[in-house]
Parts: structure tokens; C-alpha cells; sequence
């Protein structure tokens, strides 16, 4: 899946003269499915769109996603952001998906945004659209599932997953790290009051460092919890000092 990502103050879409979507401060993205996406793509486009940190927190302009500023997504079927412009004068089309897989595939992406928690909007699959936007910056971004990152597909759901369930938890998610060698794969990491905490992808194991380390294993807090229990733990202990 390819997406084209901007950061608005508003924007909408009209179709036959009359507005049919519209939103204010959050991201319009032009959204097109490859004929060869898969369920994976899907999962992992959703996934980067709710959470990526593209707004301004203070000084600071890129680091809170849509989701922390209470904004919303206004996504749009756009077959053309498939194309491919690099031979000759005409676009070849020809990556794209075909209606029918294309309006499939556009619609669970729309189903994944939502169930991510994120507010979403949505243009009119195969419609003539008149697609109206204030970008805030300019911000735009590039998004395509087929060039990810070296952490694989199936690691990156996984530690959506968990991060969600840290943050039902209480904690703010500084990051996720990813290893080959240290924590089965990968793990994720949390910066709180000078304290670096790694939760392994199992949940059995975790590390500790920085300034509060000592006084954790004075505390007796380095036995194994299950993840809500071990946030809960420690969480009471910070609030203790």
C-alpha cells in the first residue's frame, strides 16, 4: 500500500457539488492499493498512519501523532499514487490493484485506522473527487508498505500490539527497539524520571538502567511480572519516592 501523508488544519472532500467529508486539524492521505498488497500491508500501513509523530508538541514539531492532538484521518482511495512516472510521458498504472481487489483492500484499511482508535473520515471509492486541504507546514510524507524498515512484518503487528497494551497500562511508549541477539527480537523501551526500561517480547524478561536502578533492586523489583503487573509495580514505586 502507498500513501501520501499531510499534515492539515483542515481538509475535505466533494463529490457532485456537495461536501461529503470533511475535517479539521489532522492528516489527509491519499491512500492506493498495489495489486500485490496482502493483509500484512494493511495492518502495518494502519498501524504507522495512528501513530506516526508528524505534530507539534511546544517547541517541538514532530512529536505527538494524530490520535494525541484529537485530531482525525481523512482517507481517500487514490489509484494514481500507484503509478509509475519514470518511462516515458504517460504514468504507467499498471501497479495498481484493480477495482474490485482495490476497493477491498481500501475498506479494511479504513476498518484497521478505526480499530486502532483513531477518527476517520473517508472520500467516495471511485468517485470524481474535488479533494480540498490546508497543509500545515507544508508536512508531507511518503508511505509504502513494500519498503519497510529490517524489523519484519509480523514483529512490527506484535509490538503494536503490545505498545497499545502499555499504554491502556498508564505509560507514555518512548520507543520501540528491535534486536536480532537481546530479548527473543525485539522489545520496548520506556523513559520515565531518568529510568530506561525494556520489556522483552515474551513479557518474562526485562532490563533496567539509569539513575533509579539501584534503589529498584533495593526494592526488590527485579522478579518477573506479567506486563500489567510489572507497570502497575513499578508505577507505585515512582509515585512512593
Amino acid at each position: 500500500m502507498i500513501c501520501v501523508i499531510q499534515r492539515v488544519s483542515e481538509a475535505s472532500v466533494t463529490v457532485d457539488g456537495r461536501i461529503i467529508s470533511r475535517i479539521g486539524p489532522g492528516l489527509l492521505v491519499l491512500a492506493a492499493v498495489h495489486a500485490e498488497d496482502q493483509s500484512e500491508d494493511i495492518a502495518w500501513t494502519a498501524k504507522k498512519l495512528a501513530s506516526l509523530r508528524i505534530f507539534a508538541d511546544g517547541e517541538r514539531n514532530f512529536d505527538r501523532d494524530v490520535m494525541q492532538i484529537g485530531g482525525s484521518i481523512l482517507l481517500v482511495s487514490n489509484f494514481t499514487v500507484a503509478g509509475d512516472a519514470r518511462k516515458g510521458r504517460r504514468p504507467s498504472l499498471d501497479a495498481a490493484a484493480d477495482p474490485a481487489r482495490g476497493r477491498e483492500k481500501f475498506d479494511q484499511l479504513v476498518t484497521a485506522v478505526r480499530a486502532m482508535g483513531a477518527s476517520v473520515e473517508t472520500g467516495q471509492f471511485g468517485a470524481d473527487m474535488k479533494v480540498a486541504l490546508i497543509n500545515d507546514g507544508p508536512v508531507t510524507f511518503l508511505l509504502d508498505s513494500r519498503e519497510t524498515c529490517s524489523i519484519p512484518l509480523e514483529i512490527e503487528i506484535e509490538i503494536g500490539t503490545m505498545l497499545g497494551e502499555l499504554r491502556r497500562a498508564g505509560w507514555v511508549v518512548k520507543s520501540a527497539i528491535y534486536s536480532s541477539t537481546h530479548f527473543g527480537n525485539w522489545g520496548v523501551q520506556l523513559v520515565r524520571h531518568g529510568m530506561t526500561i525494556c520489556f522483552s517480547k515474551d513479557r518474562s524478561q526485562y532490563q533496567i538502567s539509569g539513575p533509579p536502578t539501584q534503589e529498584l533492586k533495593s526494592a526488590g523489583l527485579f522478579r518477573v511480572f506479567e506486563l500489567e503487573e510489572f507497570c502497575r509495580v513499578v508505577t507505585a514505586w515512582m509515585i512512593g519516592q
